[in-house]
């Protein structure tokens, strides 16, 4: 599998705004973050899917999910954000 930038923001992008969560990998809901959405959980640890978007990164995928300071130029929720960080990682 290619997990390069296309393909992240393909799937995120198909992925409905309600079905994400900030802070945990998923949770009561079935909400994920996206290193959730990419089949991390406490009880299985991280998958080659997450390791690859971890990798294409500058900046940890995490605090761009859950809104750290300074990311919210990206966006005001979880997905919007990631998206969005990754559409200009590969516009640079």
């Amino acid at each position: 599998m290619n997990y390069d930038l296309d393909y992240f923001i393909n799937k995120f992008e198909a992925i409905p705004k309600s079905d994400w969560c900030i802070r945990e990998f998923n949770n009561e809901l079935d909400q994920k973050c996206a290193l959730g959405h990419c089949g991390t959980s406490i009880e299985d640890g991280i998958t080659p899917e997450a390791m690859a978007l971890m990798d294409l990164c500058k900046v940890r995928i995490d605090s761009i999910n859950d809104g750290f300071p300074g990311t919210h130029k990206y966006g005001y929720n979880p997905k919007t954000r990631v998206v969005n960080y990754l559409k200009e990682l590969k516009n640079v």
